[in-house]
């Protein structure tokens, strides 16, 4: 009985997730319909705002003329500290003349919006516009409805151009149209420091204007140098598209593509349930982020991408790309409680359920309590998790994955496809790629190179190296095709010529892997392909652990999983239909004791 009203509840939750995706079908592209006796602005402004401008005597915003006045006269020389307050609606309406339209007011003060609508902002020109320019102070709990902006060739964002060592709290745009170059759902970038939190964007941002390469994030387009920013607790729902975007990011699109670094990025408790289509053939797409380019402190922790990704290069359901770009140096990146829904496709190269290329990413990338539920797809380079992973002769450069699963299918119309990862190069005699503490389900298909958890192997500085791949306390239930002819193998699909073999450790696992090679299942397949000194490709078998009967669904493949996330502080387990799943993606809700007695039906403590 549990069980079916925990099955009832979840698809209560699905359904009513859907609602705000199908309602924006129907959203007018230039703008709302007012509410019913709603009046829109007649271009004439209050002439002044009662109150003080103080926390407990805050200038007052009760109507359309009162904001027209606050935002031409007041916001543009608002001093940090002064709080403007909203008490009614405001009719912006402006849709049908530029006269009334916003003009980018930088602004420092505090304005809460205390839970009032804007209808109908509107802009419309070559070069950059939006309601605000840069925001020092804080704006808070406001929503935007029906905004609509295009800035041809310029950057671009919902609210702002840019925060700035400010706060942007609770702010929701609604059937938002927002076109232009360097488009943020929110702000065209973020830096100094500032927060963006609690805000949600739904609607579509599009590319607009004759300008090549350009970024469209859901939430913000990019983060500059030296800078720092924080985005939490942030959703993203509206679509984004354009075939001369270069990044596009569920919540931001990319980090700066200059000398200098970039300080520190934040990303928490964020979601993207925005479809992208991309269209470039260098394009990076991520789920969370699109590229993060020298980033010295990159977190990514509890967002997920529910969206679909498709393109034609670098997709990541996360994480596009990402690189260090300099020797002796490095950056700390950390990905943690996150995870796609979404089915990743691209018809280039490198596709990863979590990260879909990176490299000179000096200590690595540890990837724990991550889930990937949607199937991945590309040319070459296809994984689970990572898509491709490529060193410059640094060391320390691994695949870390701790107590995560994957649960879809991988598909390499090309070559290399793994459950893991599709290309892994390994360095000096390092290179290790290792999952422990995860369930691992899905077909692997590939036209060569395909393996269970690895399409291939190679190594960047030095030849005779062994490397090393792990599997422990895992369970792994995976298919792998490849047509008649290719080589498959249970665990890996191929090594570069020139690594003497494979260090295997699969301490404490259970593992099912079947072979087929065009309609055939292999009797005795491979586990592992590698390339011997002779430079001859040659089969090598071991000995795997037998996964037992059922042992995804049962009480002890929970029981273990979580005997070891509990001892190392990670996510819990629960039974899924077909495997454990990680309650971050799966959060049953508590369900009372329900008994039948007679003509009673006791529910918890309800009678």
């Amino acid at each position: 009985m549990k069980q079916k009203l925990v099955s009832i509840l979840l698809v209560l939750c699905m359904v009513v997730a859907l609602v705000p995706a199908i309602a924006l079908t129907s959203a007018a592209a230039n703008g709302v319909a007012l509410p019913d006796g709603a009046t829109a602005y007649d271009g004439t402004p209050s002439e002044s705002l009662s109150g003080e401008g103080t926390e407990d005597s805050p200038y007052i915003i009760a109507n359309t003329a009162d904001f027209m006045y606050f935002y031409n006269t007041l916001a543009a020389t608002a001093t940090a500290g002064q709080v403007f307050k909203m008490t009614g609606d405001v009719y912006w309406n402006a849709k049908d003349s530029t006269k009334y339209s916003v003009s980018s007011k930088n602004f420092a003060g505090i304005l809460d919006g205390n839970g009032h609508t804007v209808y109908n902002a509107f802009y419309s020109a070559w070069g950059s516009q939006t309601v605000f320019g840069t925001v020092t102070g804080t704006i808070k709990n406001l929503i935007f409805e029906g905004t609509t902006l295009t800035a041809n060739n310029g950057g671009i964002g919902g609210l702002c151009l840019s925060v700035s060592g400010g706060l942007i709290d609770n702010v929701q745009l609604k059937n938002a149209a927002i076109g232009g170059l360097n488009i943020g759902g929110i702000a065209s970038s973020i830096a100094g420091g500032a927060t963006i939190s609690n805000c949600t964007v739904e609607g579509k941002l599009f590319y607009a204007g004759t300008n090549d390469k350009g970024n469209i994030g859901g939430i913000v387009s990019s983060i500059g140098t030296s800078d720092s920013g924080t985005i939490k607790n942030c959703v993203n729902r509206a679509s984004m598209t354009g075939d001369k975007i270069v990044n596009f990011g569920g919540i931001i699109a990319r980090s700066s593509n200059d000398k200098d670094p970039v300080e520190a990025l934040t990303i928490s408790n964020c979601e993207n349930y925005g479809d992208i289509v991309a269209g470039r053939a260098d394009v990076c797409v991520g789920g969370i982020i699109g590229r993060a380019y020298r980033v010295k402190n990159l977190l990514i922790e509890n967002s997920i991408n529910h969206g679909n990704l498709t393109g034609t290069a670098t997709i990541g359901g996360v994480l596009g790309f990402t690189s260090w770009g300099q020797k002796n140096s490095g950056t700390d990146i950390v990905i943690r409680g996150c995870g796609s829904i979404g089915t990743i496709t691209t018809t280039g190269n490198n596709a990863g359920g979590i990260i879909g290329h990176y490299n000179d990413v000096k200590r690595g990338i540890p990837i724990t309590n991550c889930a990937v539920y949607g199937n991945v797809s590309g040319a070459d380079n296809v994984g689970g998790v990572v898509g491709c992973h490529n060193s410059a002769a640094y060391q320390d450069e691994n695949i870390v994955i701790i107590n995560s699963a994957v649960y879809g299918n991988v598909t390499a119309s090309g070559n290399y496809a793994g459950i893991l990862a599709g290309f892994h190069t390994a360095t000096y005699s390092s290179g290790t790629i290792s999952a422990t503490n995860c369930v691992l389900t899905g077909t692997v298909s590939a036209n060569e190179g395909a393996g269970g958890l690895l399409g291939y192997i190679g190594y960047t500085n030095a030849k005779g190296v062994k490397s090393n791949v792990k599997l422990i306390n895992s369970f792994a239930v995976i298919s792998v095709k490849v047509p008649a002819g290719a080589n498959a193998a249970t665990l890996i699909g191929g090594a570069q010529s020139g690594i003497t073999g494979v260090a295997l450790d699969t301490t404490g696992s259970a593992v099912s892997v079947k072979v087929f090679v065009g309609d055939s299942e292999v009797s005795a397949p491979a586990t592992y392909y590698s390339y011997p000194t002779d430079g001859a490709l040659t089969a090598q078998t071991v000995e795997l652990p037998a996964m037992e009967a059922n042992a995804l669904t049962n009480k002890t493949a929970v029981a273990k999983l979580n005997a070891y996330a509990t001892e190392n502080s990670l996510a819990e387990w629960v039974q899924g239909a077909s495997a454990p799943e990680l309650t971050r993606f799966y959060v049953a809700p508590e369900v009372p004791e329900i008994t039948i007695d007679g003509a009673s039906l006791t529910i918890g403590e309800n009678v």
